[in-house]
């Protein structure tokens, strides 16, 4: 009988789908938040068109266009680097196995996933953002426990 020699436990294949759905996840929420970057002068226009019906009883004149306008850019532009940051969180701690930024993004996904949850009581085309952001959560806290189970069984072997 031969002895394990490594003091990893052996990882299965449960562990390598975990890792590369949660980091193939988070890349596809990152490229959500840069594209988000680009097609800014299409989203804003589509919002203001979208504000501009939503007050019908008080039309918008040009003046208060241009300034939703440049509110909706700096609140897109904000939002996207918040996205950026969180969802490399997401892709670093999924693809260096690191249980702190892993159960760090999970815990963020929650929240964003409450957030989202009471958005779309409003407006029902982001229930597709919430089954995603539930997804992910899901995910990194599954994967940060999995790596939490492998660091317990390394440490009771020394």
């Amino acid at each position: 009988m031969s002895q394990q020699t490594s003091s990893i436990e052996p990882r299965d294949q449960s562990f390598s789908c975990q890792k590369w759905s949660l980091l193939i996840a988070a890349l596809i929420a990152l490229f959500g938040s840069v594209s988000m970057i680009f097609m800014m002068g299409f989203i804003t226009q589509l919002m203001v068109n979208m504000m501009d019906k939503d007050l019908i009883s008080k039309q918008l004149d040009e003046e208060q266009k241009e300034e939703l306008r440049a509110m909706i850019k700096q609140t897109l532009i904000a939002g996207s680097i918040i996205g950026i940051f969180i969802n490399s969180i997401g892709v670093f701690g999924a693809f260096k196995e690191h249980y702190c930024l892993s159960i760090s993004y999970g815990i963020i996904m929650a929240f964003n996933t409450i957030v989202l949850l009471f958005s779309s009581l409003q407006h029902s085309w982001l229930c597709i953002h919430v089954i995603f952001s539930i997804t992910i959560t899901i995910l990194a806290f599954k994967f940060a426990m999995t790596i939490r189970r492998f660091t317990n069984y390394n440490n009771h072997l020394v």
